[in-house]
């Protein structure tokens, strides 16, 4: 009897020191509503701060860790997509195995009075003029404009030199305020793109 009575005393002791300590808790905003897929880590305190644990909120906002010690501050910082990150710090109850803690996040979404886009437009066309921004399609390899001409989407060249837009025939092109007729577009087919 006496013998029965020791094993059932030391098999509790060792399923208390091998148990898994938990730290489980709700992750919820400043109106009670509760943030599903937010990320809970556990860090050591020591300056190296390695990860020990991490957990991820379920639909309720609930959350459980596993605690390897039981015996030692740790921080838990909890993120989630707009919210501002938290961070507390734990020091488990050596009686305790499990321990609840619960987060309320804060919104970290900002306002901007002004939004400003400036768009540069890569190709326009109005009535029988059409316009592009060189630099939108080169690709960095051309050499001569015919090589950046043939980069622009409806643009085709002749091997007689002959210049289309959607099979539109162009009879003359203007670069910065010069206008080159038909008979000399070969020639400035062959210039350096940098000229534009």
């Amino acid at each position: 009897m006496k013998s029965t009575f020791f094993f059932i005393i030391c098999f509790s002791f060792s399923c208390h020191s091998f148990a898994q300590n938990t730290l489980t808790g709700t992750i919820k905003t400043e109106n009670n509503t509760p943030v599903p897929n937010a990320t809970v880590l556990l860090h050591s305190l020591s300056p190296s701060r390695p990860l020990i644990s991490f957990a991820t909120s379920d639909s309720k906002g609930s959350y459980s860790l596993n605690i390897p010690d039981r015996k030692t501050k740790y921080s838990i910082t909890v993120r989630a997509g707009s919210y501002k990150e938290v961070e507390k710090i734990i020091e488990f109850n050596v009686d305790t195995l499990a321990q609840k803690l619960d987060f309320v996040l804060r919104s970290s979404v900002a306002y901007l009075d002004t939004v400003r886009i400036d768009i540069k437009f890569k190709i326009s066309v109005t009535g029988d003029t059409l316009t592009f921004n060189p630099d939108a399609y080169s690709r960095k390899n051309e050499t001569t404009i015919e090589q950046l001409l043939r980069n622009i989407p409806g643009i085709d060249i002749k091997e007689n030199g002959k210049i289309t837009f959607n099979g539109a025939s162009i009879s003359g092109v203007l670069i910065d305020g010069m206008i080159f007729l038909k008979e000399i577009i070969n020639n400035l087919l062959k210039m350096p793109h940098q000229k534009l």
